[in-house]
């Protein structure tokens, strides 16, 4: 098994932080959070102990949308993003490692990296009127400056230019730049129902206290 050591271990942070008990996931918009449940679903597959910034390009990579199309031009391609993750290239990841991250009906944490990322992103949202997007996420990752950040370790073993690809990105972030924002649509739904989650985000709802199991539970169904 010592074709596993290629694969950097970093250190895990828990997915609640008692330091900060608003997560800000609420910050994000569907296709960011999208994002982040694809990758800890890619983790799990891989047989992975955490959610690193590898697992989040990969996720990023599999949208099919215009930052997968930035990302491939830039040279990432997902295969090589899991052969990186899985270097002993028989097609699955290790029984004990899969048996690990599976049998356990719970989130894998998120590397240390892989936080700084997703707080990076919120961080650059310096007006705060709208949500974190998809990506805004893959460029907090891209330009991390974190010197452990396990998606930088990788695209330096793949022979990608880090600085290039995150041109790429950019550019299809310019090319978006004063276009038409879409209009909400009226819908039924938002004639007939009240936004919850809009209205947590203002902070009209009472505070969830002495439900972090139940809140939990949620999020563990929600990301399946």
């Amino acid at each position: 098994h010592l074709a596993h050591a290629s694969v950097p271990q970093r250190a895990k942070v828990p997915f609640f932080r008692a330091s900060s008990p608003r997560m800000f996931f609420d910050a994000y918009d569907k296709d960011a959070m999208r994002l982040v449940m694809d990758a800890q679903s890619e983790a799990r597959k891989l047989g992975g102990t955490a959610v690193g910034t590898e697992h989040l390009l990969l996720a990023a990579a599999i949208q099919g949308d215009d930052i997968d199309r930035a990302l491939r031009r830039g040279g990432l391609e997902p295969s090589a993003i899991r052969k990186y993750l899985r270097p002993d290239g028989d097609g699955m990841p290790r029984l004990d490692r899969l048996f690990a991250a599976t049998a356990r009906d719970e989130l894998l944490p998120f590397s240390k990296d892989t936080e700084l990322s997703m707080r990076a992103a919120v961080d650059s949202n310096h007006g705060g009127s709208s949500l974190i997007s998809s990506k805004q996420l893959v460029l907090a990752v891209l330009d991390e400056k974190d010197v452990e950040c396990g998606a930088h370790e990788m695209l330096a073993s793949l022979g990608i230019d880090r600085s290039m690809l995150l041109e790429e990105v950019r550019r299809d972030e310019r090319e978006l730049v004063g276009g038409a924002p879409k209009a909400r649509k009226n819908t039924t739904l938002t004639q007939c129902s009240i936004d919850l989650t809009q209205q947590a985000r203002e902070g009209k709802l009472d505070p969830v206290l002495g439900r972090d199991e139940e809140v939990r539970r949620c999020l563990q169904i929600l990301v399946r």
